[in-house]
């Protein structure tokens, strides 16, 4: 099966104009390495957005990897489909180890339900207004765009991926992008990330029809109706919320919760790499943040 996105240096490339590419060949890992605004040839590590999958040979090695390299700290997000033992996990990343969001998963592997009644019903009136198609990405990157921004508003957010990035990750090996079309109109897209048996819904766009039609109800059960078919597929990652709040009750959370048969923490992992350091730049700042020389 050909490698995941997340977990290739190719997808950290995607995000090159901002930070420093690397990869740690003991985790099976990309990581991005970052200057300090204004410190001069002091560095940290972190993961990429939005998850750090891991296939370690040995953790602690590549700890001392990232300590040669003269970094300061390495932090990420864990992708919960890693297969890694969760007490290795606590015991290396003994700085900051704690669950971050809930993630919700589908495991074709197990016997699925489907969606209910209720959630049908939407999908068929959806499919009354639009319908799904499997499109090229690169071929619609100023709609994806137009989509992305939109969706964005409607949760007051700001996209943080610096210019450049989607146009890369199109190109790249294991992306797929689904869409909703109201006659010739896109009005809803899905970007999915796939390889190795897992698939994760990445990010996604909706303007205000997409939204009136519940075209994220056709395009989900489309798409994961296409990917229980392939003969690879092993889990579909409906992912967490957006932002960095946890909240089940939301109406995300539940309309995710429709169609997995599963919920997992992906756990925060930051170790300190250089301690005087750390204390050192962390001066003033709050603990409960890690790094703390990051706490706004």
């Amino acid at each position: 099966m050909p490698a995941h996105p997340y977990a290739t240096l190719d997808y950290a490339l995607c995000s090159r104009d901002l930070v420093e590419p690397s990869f740690v060949d003991d985790w099976g890992s990309p990581l991005v390495v970052r200057p300090f605004p204004t410190i001069q040839n002091d560095r940290y590590t972190t993961g990429l957005y939005p998850l750090t999958p891991l296939r370690p040979i040995d953790l602690r090695r590549g700890l001392e990897y990232l300590r040669s390299l003269g970094l300061v700290s390495v932090s990420f997000v864990l992708d919960p489909t890693s297969e890694v033992s969760i007490d290795a996990l606590r015991d290396v990343f003994a700085s900051r180890f704690v669950p971050y969001k809930t993630h919700y998963l589908l495991d074709f592997r197990k016997d699925r339900v489907g969606p209910d009644k209720e959630t049908r019903r939407k999908i068929r009136r959806a499919l009354e207004q639009v319908r799904i198609e499997r499109v090229n990405l690169a071929d619609h990157l100023a709609t994806w765009m137009e989509l992305y921004a939109a969706l964005m508003r409607t949760h007051r957010q700001e996209s943080f991926l610096p210019s450049g990035y989607f146009e890369r990750l199109a190109v790249l090996p294991g992306v797929e992008c689904w869409a909703a079309l109201q006659e010739a109109r896109m009005v809803a897209m899905l970007i999915v990330l796939g390889g190795d048996g897992v698939f994760h819904g990445h990010l996604a766009g909706c303007d205000e029809i997409g939204r009136t039609t519940m075209a994220q109800f056709a395009l989900y059960d489309a798409i994961i109706e296409d990917i229980a078919r392939r003969p690879d597929a092993q889990i579909f990652a409906l992912v967490s919320n957006p932002g960095t709040q946890d909240d089940p009750a939301s109406g995300l959370a539940r309309f995710k919760r429709l169609w997995s048969t599963r919920e997992a923490p992906a756990y925060f992992c930051g170790q300190i790499l250089d301690e005087s350091r750390y204390a050192r730049f962390s001066v003033g700042r709050s603990t409960d943040w890690f790094p703390a020389y990051r706490a706004p």
